[in-house]
């Protein structure tokens, strides 16, 4: 079974955009909080996916909820942030 974010365009097109003004902090910082909001948003629906998920490989979709939890980002620490924000996935596949 294979989970995707509704907002797995919007969230592409951020990355795209955040990717483009790095490392600069002062074009960075509005988007910082356009991204914050998009990853609270595809945690919300992964925590949805968790509750009525009935296949052995839970752990997959907890780790899922991890990666983008570490995709926040401060605008003026790009570079601790850069990678998180490039893998921050947008789909999982997991057994049934």
């Amino acid at each position: 079974m294979t989970y995707t974010l509704t907002l797995e365009a919007e969230i592409s097109a951020k990355r795209s955009e955040i990717l483009a003004a790095a490392p600069d902090p002062i074009a960075l910082d509005p988007l910082a909080g356009q991204w914050s909001s998009l990853i609270d948003s595809a945690i919300v629906e992964i925590g949805g996916f968790i509750e009525v998920y009935q296949g052995s490989n839970l752990r997959a979709l907890l780790d899922w909820v991890d990666a983008l939890s570490d995709a926040y980002f401060d605008s003026t620490d790009w570079s601790s942030y850069s990678d998180y924000v490039s893998a921050a996935p947008t789909s999982i596949t997991v057994e049934a």
